[in-house]
This record gives structure tokens, C-alpha cells and sequence, in this order.
């Protein structure tokens, strides 16, 4: 039976360039992962792979789409089957509005070992929340109290998630989760003006969000990792053009829990299941 690997995220966070760079690596043969047997569906991602091969940005998947896409990937002899629910990631924030999970995500949630979600430091918000800040007086005395600017954190978005997912696991509260593994990716590593490690860069973004991992997972079951899927920005025409020359697989890399740069960005599904 294969390993499967449930990838999560909000909108916009990374993961649509991530597994078009993906696939153009394995199509390229330029990988540590292989495909076990053909992929049923590409529709999903074809754009982005034929942008990233032109040397484009990937473009934004449109929030009307709700597509299953699943990769049956293969690292040595093992199998992994990479899962992604709703490919524009709408859903993910319909989970947290409504507090439901539907019946699809529910299978996905249950039937996954591993769980990897992606994070993109540079567009967290920091809205006003118990989690960070109060909220001034004069503003309850003008009774603006529920005021947009109050909304929901990202900082408390990805708790409340995390909560959902191990709620519909079925994990007792009681203990440490210690037999899903999560795997935080900090997509755009690239925009990170920083030597630290993704851990120490989590800290400084989501402190709170990693003391409710380190609570509730074994260390074990915790792996934090930075990912650069371009290993830059597309809007440079210097790196743009390298992308057509020489094609998008050969670029891109990914940041271990170490701090250490590995080029083969496919390195982040082989970590997430090790």
C-alpha cells in the first residue's frame, strides 16, 4: 500500500509552482522521485508547467476550480501517493469559515500519514486577535468592535486548521500526535533575507503556531523546511531567460530542518515521509 502525503495550504502560498516544478523534474528525469504509473489527470497544472517552461510566473489558480489531482510518485521501492484535494486551496479557508469538512477531505484526512502545509511568510497577515493584539478602548466605546480589521490571524488560521485536521483524524487531545508527521514548508524561501533555519524562521513569524506543533506532535513527527520552487523571481529577465534556455527543472531548491541548501527540491516529499 502506497504512502500518502495530504498537502495543504491557503491560497496563493506556493504549492500550484511547486508541483508543476515537480512534475517538469520527473518528466526531465531530473529527480530522486520517479512515477510508479502514469498520472491520470495533469489538467490541473498543465499551465503552470507550460508557463514555468516559457519562464513565467505561474498564474494564481482561479478560485471557482475545485479539481482532485493526485501524483503516484515512487522514491527507491516505496510508493507515495501525493494528494491534493482542492487544487485552488479555497477550500482550505471554506474549513476554517465554516468549521465543516466535507466528505473528500474527510477520506483524505483519515487515509493520509503524512501532511505537509505550505506556508508563505511574505504574505502573513497580522490582523488584530487575541493572538497578538487588543483592541483599543475607544474603539468598543464607538462600538466598532467587529470591525474586518479584527478578523482572523494567519497565525490563528493555521492553529484553528491544524485543530481540524487532528479533530477529524480522530487524535486524542490527551497525547501528542504520533503517527501523522507534519511537515511545514515556508514556500518563497527566496524573498527571506536570512541565515537561520526555517524552524528559527517560523518562530520569528508563527511563534505560536509552532508552540501548538511542538505541543501537540512528538519531535519525531515535526519537520520544518524552506523551499524556493523558482530560486527567484521571474520578473527578472536575467532569470527568465535562463529558464528558457536551459528549462525550468533545473532550477529551484529547498532548505532542510538544518539550514542546508539541497537543489533537488524534490527532496521535500522524500523528507515528509523519512
Amino acid at each position: 500500500m502506497a504512502t500518502s502525503i495530504l498537502l495543504i495550504g491557503k491560497p496563493h502560498s506556493g504549492k500550484t509552482t511547486f508541483i508543476g516544478q515537480l512534475c517538469s523534474r520527473i518528466e526531465a528525469n531530473n529527480s530522486s522521485l520517479k512515477l510508479y504509473k502514469p498520472i491520470e489527470n495533469l489538467t490541473p497544472i498543465i499551465d503552470a508547467i507550460r508557463a514555468l517552461a516559457k519562464g513565467d510566473e505561474v498564474m494564481t489558480t482561479p478560485t471557482e476550480k475545485s479539481t482532485i489531482i493526485c501524483l503516484p510518485l515512487k522514491y527507491r521501492d516505496e510508493e507515495i501517493d501525493l494528494d491534493c484535494p482542492d487544487y485552488g486551496g479555497e477550500q482550505v479557508n471554506f474549513i476554517i469559515e465554516n468549521r465543516e469538512v466535507d466528505s473528500k477531505w474527510i477520506k483524505s484526512i483519515k487515509q493520509s500519514e503524512n501532511w505537509i502545509l505550505f506556508i508563505k511568510p511574505s504574505d502573513l497577515t497580522t490582523s488584530y486577535d487575541l493572538s497578538n493584539k487588543t483592541i483599543k478602548p475607544e474603539v468598543l466605546e464607538n462600538g466598532n468592535g467587529n470591525s474586518e480589521e479584527y478578523s482572523i490571524s494567519d497565525q490563528s488560521f493555521f492553529i484553528e486548521l491544524l485543530q481540524i485536521l487532528l479533530h477529524t483524524k480522530g487524535q486524542d487531545s490527551h497525547f501528542k500526535n504520533s503517527t501523522t508527521k507534519l511537515t511545514v514548508v515556508l514556500s518563497c524561501w527566496d524573498e527571506l533575507v536570512t541565515k537561520g533555519t526555517p524552524k528559527e524562521e517560523l518562530k520569528k513569524y508563527l511563534p505560536l503556531l509552532l508552540n501548538f506543533i511542538d505541543t501537540n506532535w512528538t519531535e519525531s513527527k515535526v519537520n520544518i523546511l524552506g523551499l524556493s520552487s523558482q530560486g527567484g523571481s521571474l520578473k527578472n529577465n536575467d532569470l527568465k531567460n535562463k529558464y528558457q534556455d536551459f528549462g525550468s527543472e533545473n532550477f529551484g531548491y529547498m532548505i532542510n530542518s538544518s539550514g542546508e541548501e539541497n537543489k533537488d527540491l524534490t527532496h521535500i516529499i522524500i523528507e515528509a515521509i523519512l
